[in-house]
């Protein structure tokens, strides 16, 4: 099996070392070492997959997204025709594209990873008319982390049997912390997390106003991006404390210092920071066009309709008012979102639905 991903990135390492054990000769291709919104290259996790990092000819933000850029980079025939399958994970880049189109030449089977929603920013024109051909041309099967990315691909024509559902998960050093802070009495303040870019589309700062003065909340703030000076300025006047990036570990003793984590995007196709926080036993709260909402909630959180303030502060309050027992439910939950599971459900459909 040939795996093309854009770039190694933790939680996607993981995985690939998860599905290099059952699949023994499996091979990770990767488009570049990293790219602008994620800065330094991320190797973990990588020391029994074979991979490959290709050197780009070129590598630009691309402006029509704040995730990625664009690439310029040709994926070695010799390594496509080698495996006996590919799956891609994401179909955005050309490299990716071309390399596809020669897997079906060589009569190698295809499969997409696909983490695209409903939500997301719609191609017009020639690129949404052509968008179903490409996925049927090019692919023969596919894997959506959750329903919302399911939907997605079938309102581009895919048949509902060609689909694989494989929650997303995190990488295992976030299963080993789940020291939680006591619950908070009655009065005291309500430690609330919004981790991740700070973009546009995260809501977060929308989310800070709607809930200042609701109750004592406190907000924590953990990342970086172009919204950070809007944060900034919001921290002059809202008990706004903010992390910037943090290390792995100190990331890992943040979730266990919160209550609950708020993630009020307004276009999410997944949001790894969701299995992060159930791992540590964080509940969460999360708009309705998050894409794990439907593999947590009810049990680890809550949802809302996304950009609603009287929905946002109702679910927050019903999480506030069950900690406990939220907490508890992400634990146990955490317990099956697990990439060694992940792993197997997308291993067992490529061996099957073709």
């Amino acid at each position: 099996m040939l795996i093309i991903n854009n770039i190694p990135i933790s939680y996607r390492n993981a995985l690939f070392s998860s599905i290099s054990n059952i699949v023994p000769g499996t091979k990770v291709v990767f488009l570049a070492e990293t790219e602008t919104v994620r800065g330094q290259i991320e190797l973990r996790h990588l020391e029994n997959v074979d991979y490959r990092i290709l050197k780009p000819l070129f590598r630009t933000r691309d402006s029509r997204t704040t995730t990625s850029d664009r690439i310029g980079v040709v994926i070695p025939a010799r390594m496509v025709s080698d495996s006996d399958s590919v799956l891609a994970f994401g179909y955005s880049y050309a490299a990716i594209v071309m390399a596809i189109a020669q897997a079906r030449l060589f009569g190698k089977r295809t499969t997409l990873f696909c983490e695209s929603t409903l939500w997301d920013t719609r191609k017009r024109g020639l690129q949404a008319a052509i968008k179903p051909y490409l996925l049927s041309g090019l692919f023969q099967s596919f894997l959506a982390p959750g329903v919302d990315s399911a939907d997605y691909l079938m309102s581009l024509g895919v048949d509902h049997r060609r689909i694989t559902i494989a929650a997303n998960a995190v990488s295992p050093e976030f299963h080993r912390s789940s020291r939680r802070r006591a619950t908070p009495e009655k009065g005291q303040p309500i430690r609330v997390g919004l981790i991740g870019r700070l973009a546009p589309e995260k809501r977060f700062a929308w989310a800070i106003r709607a809930l200042v003065g609701v109750d004592n909340y406190i907000f924590f703030v953990a990342g970086e991006g172009d919204q950070k000076a809007e944060i900034q300025e919001l921290s002059r006047s809202h008990p706004v404390s903010i992390c910037g990036h943090l290390s792995k570990e100190r990331l890992l003793e943040l979730y266990s210092e919160l209550d609950v984590v708020l993630l009020p995007s307004e276009s999410e196709p997944w949001g790894f920071v969701v299995n992060e926080a159930i791992a540590a036993g964080c509940p969460v709260v999360l708009s309705d066009r998050v894409g794990a909402r439907a593999a947590v909630v009810p049990q680890a959180g809550q949802s809302f309709s996304a950009g609603d303030e009287v929905s946002l502060k109702s679910a927050m309050q019903t999480v506030v008012n069950s900690l406990e027992t939220y907490s508890e439910g992400a634990l146990l939950l955490a317990k099956e979102l697990t990439v060694e599971k992940q792993a197997r459900t997308i291993v067992e459909h490529m061996r099957t639905k073709f």
